[in-house]
């Protein structure tokens, strides 16, 4: 059995592209994975117990695909609506700072 001396997990919908371009001929002994966050979590040792589990909590697309199909969890109805009441409060004091400029 070949041991791996290095895995890499990319985000393939994101922009990634220029990061893993020609990854196996500058390192012929990486392993990379392109996938969604959770399912890149999924694969993490067991060691790392705790970044499993918080990159988990952020798989947006498969809690949507579970409102897709009638199941509302209230944990996803709460993280959006206090991330969007986060975002906006930044916005309003970044726009009132630039304001008094």
């Amino acid at each position: 059995m070949m041991e791996i001396g290095l895995r890499v997990g990319a985000v393939g919908y994101l922009n990634a592209k220029p990061l893993y371009y020609r990854l196996d001929e500058h390192a012929p002994g990486v392993q990379l994975s392109l996938d969604y966050p959770s399912v890149l979590a999924d694969q993490l040792p067991a060691v790392r117990g705790w970044q499993s589990q918080v990159l988990a909590s952020f798989a947006l697309f498969q809690q949507m695909h579970d409102c897709a199909r009638g199941i509302v969890d209230t944990r996803l109805v709460v993280f959006c609506v206090s991330g969007t009441v986060f975002f906006l409060f930044l916005t309003l004091r970044i726009v009132e700072s630039r304001r008094w400029k």
